[in-house]
């Protein structure tokens, strides 16, 4: 229980220095960042993941066909 105390007391100090300071905004920064890429890869991925399956289907194509 005093180690529960202990975490508790310490997130609450933690959560109190980020409304004081600037440290808050960073945060807020960083979570911006990380959704601006995350939205790029999503916009990527598509045209990515098309192109990588017809490299492995025309690696199937040559596999499966006899040589002439």
């Amino acid at each position: 229980m005093k180690m529960l105390r202990k975490f508790a007391m310490r997130i609450w100090i933690e959560q109190d220095r980020i409304r004081k300071g600037e440290d808050g905004q960073d945060l807020i920064e960083y979570a911006l960042l990380i959704v601006l890429i995350v939205l790029a890869a999503i916009s990527v991925f598509p045209p990515l993941a098309s192109a990588i399956k017809g490299v492995f289907s025309n690696a199937t194509n040559a596999l499966t066909t006899p040589p002439a």
